[in-house]
């Protein structure tokens, strides 16, 4: 599935599906009523052909009665259609314009390759080989223009009495590193002074096991080295393939046209760490006061969902379960920054394909769900829901 679109355009209320219907119905009662005239003059003119005036008398009658029957027929359904259709609406709320208050336009890649778009302030990284045994993570302040990190490997020493681990480690910093854009699919900098603590050899312990501390560099990092942080937009035929190498377990798709994650790759090193950053530009996470009146239990056409607020991670969260059992837990809620009308909900699941982008609008009391993108078979790209609120 191709992933470079992400839409969410959000109709007026002419489109909403309850107020289609009618107008489907009606259109096909007409065709009908035309099929049947048809027919019913066919019919007249070969018995005309064919008998003397009593037969035209006869099939004048028919043809009378026929169309007697057929405008009934249309006029019985079309007053039901036109009841039914009146019923259907006459609980909706019209929609005020401008509506939506946030548009991810007709593809939200496109928004990282607008010069205004900045790095976040501050982001953090990872780079590992896929093992528990080592890891180097580093924290990025791009308004200061510096990171912080450190370097552990560990080795357990199973053939020990005790068991004990050999932990290698530093911890290091540097200054002067200015990310500068690129062109629209990254940014580039430079490592500026590196700052590394050195220490002794110590013992200490590791959670319940005794450790040997070893002071060691840290792993191919090195002034001068240039790093490209590569954005969600990147196509895959420009990321480097030496960065894949490290980071593609940790992608949410190898084999689609964009990257759709953010990675930092040291172009000097060849190697390439997993960045923790949102997937949708200019969005924040929501605060208390924004979701008051959000709160609760919503039924849609498939299926329902909560939206609540967790303490322990001071964040706003949904739980999805829709019509055919399936259940999503904790996606994250966020917001169009300066925009408190929208919500945006997103899930990445770490280690599975499953993406979904929703967009919720509110206007005048009435909500409507947007789904911008989705991998899951049961919510349809473009899909437009009407939204209640459980009392």
């Amino acid at each position: 599935m191709k992933r470079g679109k992400c839409v969410a355009g959000i109709l007026v209320a002419t489109l909403l599906m309850s107020g289609c219907t009618g107008t489907k119905e009606t259109r096909v009662t007409r065709t009908t009523k035309n099929t049947k005239e048809t027919t019913t003059e066919e019919s007249s003119t070969t018995e005309e052909t064919t008998t003397a005036e009593s037969t035209t008398e006869e099939t004048t009658t028919s043809e009378s009665t026929t169309e007697e029957t057929t405008t009934s027929e249309f006029t019985t359904k079309e007053t039901t259609t036109s009841e039914s259709t009146a019923e259907s609406t006459s609980d909706e709320t019209t929609i005020s314009e401008p509506f939506p208050t946030f548009n991810l336009a007709d593809d939200y890649y496109s928004l990282y390759a607008d010069a205004s778009y900045k790095l976040p302030e501050v982001f953090d990284t990872c780079l590992s080989a896929g093992t528990a045994s080592w890891e180097q993570s580093i924290t990025f302040n791009t308004k200061v223009q510096t990171f912080a990190g450190q370097f552990e490997s560990r080795t357990l020493n199973l053939n020990e009495d005790p068991e004990s681990y050999d932990i290698y480690m530093c911890t290091v910093k540097a200054e002067g590193v200015e990310f500068e854009r690129r062109n629209n699919y990254s940014f580039a900098a430079t490592v500026g002074k590196i700052d590394v603590r050195e220490f002794d050899d110590y013992d200490g312990s590791y959670g319940d096991t005794k450790a040997h501390y070893h002071f060691s560099k840290p792993y191919k990092l090195e002034e001068k080295d240039e790093l490209i942080l590569f954005l969600p937009n990147t196509p895959m035929p420009a990321f480097p393939s030496e960065a894949m190498d490290w980071v593609g377990m940790y992608l949410p798709y190898t084999d689609g046209d964009y990257l759709q994650a953010f990675v930092l790759y040291d172009a000097t090193s060849k190697v390439a760490y997993s960045v923790y950053l949102n997937g949708i530009p200019e969005t924040e996470a929501v605060s208390g006061k924004t979701m008051d009146g959000w709160t609760g239990d919503y039924t849609f056409d498939n299926g329902e969902f909560s939206i609540y607020y967790d303490k322990k991670f001071s964040n706003h969260y949904m739980d999805l379960k829709l019509n055919d059992g399936t259940e999503f837990k904790q996606m994250l809620i966020k917001q169009k920054k300066g925009d408190s009308a929208t919500l945006i909900v997103s899930k990445n699941f770490e280690f599975d394909i499953d993406v979904l982008i929703m967009q919720i609008d509110v206007a005048d009391g009435t909500c409507v769900m947007s789904v911008c993108e989705s991998d899951i078979p049961a919510i349809d790209e473009k899909a437009i829901f009407n939204v209640q609120k459980k009392s």
